[in-house]
């Protein structure tokens, strides 16, 4: 009995692990193609589903699809209900190795293609070293393993039902076996291992069909496990993502397994199914199958219900490791990171400075993403070192991503990203570093340099202009426009800081003709002013660095409207 356990354990072992080279083989080998067609097949729920069915199908992991399809929607890229789509489709794909070796898998003597299989991809490895032979032999060693573990397990199987009473295994109760099929998939990370194990299982006659079945369905449910457990540090949308993937399943699984179980061995009897291993995975199709049926008509009221919750558990920050898996998704969340950045700088900037949020609301959005700005419970100290820790992690980030993967050069809209985090990083700090003279700038300014005409009238120089810049800055969050107007925005921006700092500049010498200023504060504010100039200098330059990065990321994509939420 030992014996026997130990031999079917190192045949599992054998075959997960050529699984799992083969996962991992085909996901490199489609990697950029697959990429991109589930990008451009995305854009309609029906094709979602498509999409997910078939590419799974070829790449043989629900696992690398979900974590493609969840870089796509946290970048923005698709919507949520395209992506639950993809999702759905996905646990049809997972269906396809069944099919397999049910077909031809027990019909042929696997020993005897597996072993020339891993020899001829162990020689390619070792003999050669171009990526696609490399590749290419990963391949037939992936399937080597796989089909020689599987031999390993059947033979070990076989002789495991000479061992066990039938009768006992009869007796056991059939959420028993969902619970094993659930658990043991949750374990090894693989539905379609599970399945094959239910298979080889059955084919030795060890369990009857409808245990084999109960088995299928703990592994759809024990799938989400994968989804669910890397969706727990992640965005909104990968939790609603992941909340759509256990909800389904567990109302498909239910179906499966309190309806369609029963009648299962009737209904193969009708149909004249008399190869158990036929009816398995006709089981694990239809009841999947089914679920496409029942869910797509009401796709989008579903994603409408998922994008109810998780809403509060956004930290403030598009980066996560989801949107990193696709390096086009993983741009587009760095954009939208750069965004965010420059609120947060904004914002400390503007508190910094004294000047009221309720100055620059010229529109219902710009006033909620203002006040959402300020609503606040740090120290000015703990929001400065946030905005340190924001731009490490846009590096971070950026070091994480594997652009090899892509067919896009992104070196320049990558020197453009950094450049513009670290510039608005410096803005906050030219105005931090002087945090304490500007108290004493914004009093001298009120005793001493009072009102100034300009342009024909009277006005306050010091507010006025300076809200009127800070407006301009918030125009590039809630504004989408041409390159060329945005360009004009930003010369514009340049000649009213230079403006400014000229006017203050001026009435500070005045102050001191008129001896109105201290001596020892005259340094003192000349220098504040200077930092508040070198401030939006700063600034200006990070709104440069990010018009670039949006004019490039809109043509890499292709479409204006895909980036139209950067």
């Amino acid at each position: 009995m030992i014996e026997i356990l130990f031999s079917l354990t190192i045949g599992l072992g054998i075959f997960l692990y050529g699984m799992h080279m083969l996962e991992k083989t085909l996901a490199e080998l489609g990697n950029v193609r697959i990429k991109h067609w589930l990008g451009r097949a995305t854009r309609h729920p029906a094709s979602s589903v498509v999409s997910g069915t078939v590419i799974t199908a070829v790449l043989q992991s629900s696992s690398m699809v979900s974590l493609i399809v969840l870089a796509f929607v946290s970048a923005g890229l698709i919507p949520l209900f395209n992506a639950v789509g993809v999702i759905l489709g996905a646990n049809l794909g997972t269906t396809f190795t069944g099919w397999i070796v049910a077909t031809i898998g027990f019909k042929l003597d696997l020993d005897a293609f597996g072993i020339p299989l891993i020899g001829l991809g162990a020689l390619g490895i070792v003999f050669f070293k171009k990526a696609s032979i490399q590749l290419a032999a990963g391949l037939l060693l992936g399937l080597g393993f796989l089909l020689f573990g599987l031999d390993f397990m059947k033979d070990s199987v076989t002789n495991l039902r000479d061992l066990i009473e039938p009768t006992w295994l009869s007796q056991l109760n059939l959420p028993l076996f969902l619970l094993f099929g659930m658990l043991f998939t949750a374990v090894i990370q693989s539905s379609s291992a599970m399945t094959l194990i239910a298979l080889t299982a059955l084919n030795g006659g060890v369990i009857d069909l409808t245990s084999a079945a109960a088995i299928v369905v703990g592994a759809d449910i024990g799938t989400t496990s994968t989804t669910a457990l890397g969706s727990l540090k992640s965005s909104p949308v990968a939790k609603q993502l992941a909340l759509a993937h256990v909800s389904y399943n567990i109302c498909v699984d239910a179906i499966g397994f309190i309806v369609l179980i029963p009648v299962l061995p009737e209904v193969l009897a009708y149909f004249d199914i008399q190869d158990p291993l036929y009816g398995l995975v006709l089981f694990h199709s239809a009841f999947n199958l089914l679920g496409l049926f029942i869910f797509v008509p009401f796709l989008k009221p579903f994603s409408a219900w998922l994008s109810g919750f998780f809403n509060h558990d956004d930290e403030g920050s598009f980066l996560n490791k989801n949107a990193s898996v696709v390096p086009e998704a993983g741009v587009v969340a760095l954009v939208k990171e750069l965004d965010l950045l420059l609120l947060k700088v904004l914002s400390l900037n503007m508190h910094n400075l004294k000047l009221e949020p309720g100055s620059l609301t010229h529109s219902d959005q710009r006033s909620a993403m203002i006040d959402d700005a300020f609503r606040h419970k740090q120290s000015f100290e703990e929001r400065y070192e946030n905005l340190k820790v924001a731009e490490g992690q846009i590096h971070q980030f950026i070091s994480g991503i594997d652009f090899s993967s892509s067919r896009i050069d992104m070196t320049s809209l990558i020197f453009h990203i950094t450049s513009s985090a670290r510039q608005l990083v410096y803005a906050a700090k030219s105005l931090k570093d002087v945090r304490g003279d500007l108290v004493g700038f914004r009093k001298s300014f009120e005793q001493h340099f009072g009102h100034e005409e300009f342009e024909g009238q009277t006005a306050h120089v010091h507010p006025d202009l300076l809200v009127s810049l800070y407006q301009r800055y918030f125009d590039f969050l809630t504004l989408i426009e041409e390159t060329k107007t945005a360009h004009q925005r930003i010369y514009g921006m340049k000649h009213h800081n230079e403006l400014l700092h000229h006017k203050l500049h001026e009435q500070i010498l005045k102050a001191v003709a008129r001896n109105e200023v201290q001596a020892e504060e005259i340094a003192t504010v000349l220098n504040t002013n200077r930092e508040l100039w070198h401030s939006n200098i700063n600034l200006i330059e990070g709104l440069e660095h990010l018009l670039s990065a949006r004019d490039q990321l809109v043509e890499m994509l292709g479409n204006r409207s895909k980036a139209a939420a950067v």
